[in-house]
């Protein structure tokens, strides 16, 4: 880096302590100072963190004082220790919270490419549960008979489009339905909830979609690509199907 004299502007070497043109002396150089990294300086704020500080602010006889003598310390920690909970209780309601609002679309593709009696039950409305409790006795349902169920949607799936036939979607357009619709999934749900119990459980569909798909069914004996609109909702926490829509497949035994 050139050096320059600050009196009259003459270039300079750069060990010169005095200018040879008008003979100001020249301060040394200072050489530049380094700006700690972003991770230094976490580091750095990490090894000042006084960890006997933080268990004493959380300790059993700081939070029982907390209110007739408050440590501010104690209130920083515990609000950290709330926010994490809640993140992990947000994070843990997304994955086992009745997954979203494809889980049940997904579940059709289950039912139809491995028979999956797990998936068909979970496309019934929770009532549906209640209402075979009810009817113990006249009518039993089992886990047998949702297996038995989504063997026989396979099998008419099969026959048509061939034994190895797959059938896939792709989201096309999703909306939110009308309160009118979501009045009168609710109004079914009430009816189907008074018979199944004498202290019925009134599920209610607190959101719900038309979900526009494209499907296609590729099999050895014949192909099919249609378009067609289902209707998802959630109802006491889970997402159902509501309406199949134009899918190869039917909800009830």
């Amino acid at each position: 880096m050139a050096k320059f004299c600050g009196q009259c502007g003459a270039q300079l070497n750069d060990n010169a302590t005095f200018c040879t043109q008008c003979g100001a002396t020249i301060a040394p150089q200072q050489p530049a100072q380094q700006t700690a990294s972003p991770m230094a300086n976490l580091q750095q704020a990490a090894k000042n963190i006084d960890m006997n500080a933080i268990k004493d602010a959380v300790s059993v006889e700081n939070i029982k004082n907390l209110k007739n003598k408050p440590n501010k310390l104690t209130i920083a920690v515990l609000a950290v220790l709330l926010v994490l909970v809640i993140l992990v209780v947000v994070i843990l309601c997304l994955i086992f919270g009745g997954g979203s609002w494809k889980t049940p679309i997904n579940n059709v593709m289950d039912v139809l490419n491995d028979a999956d009696g797990k998936a068909y039950e979970e496309l019934m409305p929770p009532y549906y549960k209640d209402m075979a409790d009810a009817l113990d006795g006249i009518i039993e349902i089992s886990d047998e008979d949702f297996e038995e169920e989504a063997e026989n949607q396979r099998d008419r799936l099969t026959k048509k489009y061939g034994d190895d036939a797959e059938i896939s979607y792709e989201v096309v357009k999703k909306t939110a339905v009308d309160s009118d619709i979501l009045d009168s999934y609710n109004e079914a749900s009430d009816v189907a909830s008074i018979l199944s119990s004498k202290k019925a459980k009134k599920y209610k569909v607190t959101k719900a979609y038309k979900v526009k798909i494209k499907y296609t069914i590729e099999g050895e004996d014949a192909d099919k690509t249609d378009k067609t609109t289902v209707i998802v909702g959630k109802m006491d926490g889970t997402w159902v199907l509501l309406d199949e829509g134009d899918l190869p497949i039917s909800t009830g035994f």
